[in-house]
């Protein structure tokens, strides 16, 4: 048994035992048994606030972690919208087409929809770089497939 409760049973069975009816010393010993139950209260009170406290301190660790990687999520996927917008004006360029809809847009605020392969001049080293290569590829295979030796396109 604790403490609180030993005192709280020795009042009870003192007022029992001196069968003490003046009401002066009943309350005062009400009054003792108030302050013991508010205290005990208030005790609970803090106790329950700390295990609350501690959940949500958990809870902000959680969150500060989950936040963390959203940013980085983020900047993988800027960082990959950088790069295929790069890629796209590079092919955009390489076929000289409008870089915004490449021609399938008449709303477009470029080309006003007619901005296809060849609707402007074309960017020959990025053509070499992306186009070429893969006609070269192309006659390579065909060349090969026919048992003709490959030949070498210039533009």
């Amino acid at each position: 048994m604790s403490k609180r409760n030993q005192l709280k049973a020795l009042r009870g069975g003192l007022l029992t035992q001196f069968k003490i009816d003046d009401p002066n010393i009943k309350k005062l010993f009400e009054q003792l048994n108030i302050k013991t139950n508010k205290s005990d209260e208030q005790k609970e009170i803090i106790r329950r606030l700390r295990i609350q406290n501690k959940k949500q301190i958990e809870q902000v660790g959680l969150l500060k972690e989950r936040l963390r990687t959203l940013k980085e999520e983020k900047i993988k996927m800027l960082n990959s919208y950088t790069h295929i917008k790069k890629l796209n004006s590079s092919l955009s360029e390489a076929l000289g087409s409008c870089h915004e809809c490449w021609g399938e847009n008449s709303s477009c605020h470029v080309c006003k929809g007619k901005g296809i392969s060849g609707w402007r001049k074309v960017n020959r080293r990025f053509f070499n770089v992306y186009v070429l290569s893969g006609i070269e590829k192309l006659n390579m295979d065909e060349e090969r497939n026919n048992g003709i030796l490959p030949r070498k396109i210039n533009i």
